[in-house]
């Protein structure tokens, strides 16, 4: 049996060797000399937690006639609306697609409204899955010096996964927001999930993403910070507006 099991082991652990060595090292070194010259309490945080001033939000196809079909659809929803506000708060740059919406439709009413009140947050229409055809968005974020990125939207799958690899590929640092992205169907969602934490891009919650980019109390923004965490959260399995959902369907 141990000799069944050692070849897979040490497969496993050489694949483990070259993430460290293309992906963790490489992330680390970059950090560090942008570091060099910040004052202390800069250089103590450590380069795999998001920073306010080095983030980008995106929002890939939340659209009206996907969503109806998304597990957890009103958790997404309400995650999405928290996330957006927390990114007009901190002043981070919303960036937003939308799957050719003639067909799909257009953007969420609730999270539609938050977008045309963010600034600088166009809805962007692509016809690929990835984002990676909306190109200015990352001409932007390179030259506004925010190589992180933090993905959200629908599917995790599809479009959310195709665009996260080409984020990395890029050379970016990809924050995936587990319960701010969903797929019609399990599998396809944890498939997803799984994919992209073993390619190197970070899994991360919701919350965790508020706090890391409030990261200290005390200040105006930890107050309403602790208000968007206090808010209820949605009922699991309740309806996403099935009858105007079944309208749009027909």
């Amino acid at each position: 049996m141990l000799s069944a099991v050692a070849p897979s082991s040490n497969r496993h652990m050489a694949y483990l060797l070259q993430l460290e060595r293309s992906i963790v090292r490489p992330r680390v070194a970059r950090y560090a000399a942008i570091t060099m010259n910040t004052p202390d309490e800069t250089k103590l945080r450590s380069p795999l937690l998001l920073d306010k001033n080095r983030s980008i939000l995106v929002v890939i196809d939340v659209q009206e006639k996907l969503m109806p079909h998304i597990k957890s659809r009103d958790v997404i929803t309400w995650n999405l609306q928290r996330l957006l506000t927390a990114a007009e708060l901190f002043q981070i740059p919303i960036r937003a697609s939308e799957q050719y919406p003639r067909g799909l439709g257009a953007t969420v009413e609730p999270l539609r409204q938050h977008l045309n009140n963010a600034i600088g947050a166009p809805l962007t229409e692509k016809s690929m899955f990835s984002c990676r055809e909306c190109e200015q968005w990352l001409a932007e974020a390179t030259c506004l010096e925010r190589p992180q990125i933090v993905i959200t939207g629908i599917e995790t799958h599809v479009c959310v996964l195709q665009s996260a690899f080409d984020f990395m590929a890029a050379g970016f640092d990809v924050f995936l927001v587990v319960d701010a992205v969903g797929s019609r169907y399990r599998l396809d969602h944890r498939t997803a999930l799984t994919r992209i934490s073993q390619s190197g891009g970070n899994l991360i919650t919701t919350e965790s993403v508020l706090f890391e980019w409030c990261e200290r109390s005390g200040t105006p923004e930890f107050k309403q910070v602790s208000e968007l965490v206090k808010q209820p959260r949605p009922r699991r399995g309740r309806k996403y507006d099935e009858s105007a959902s079944a309208n749009r369907l027909q």
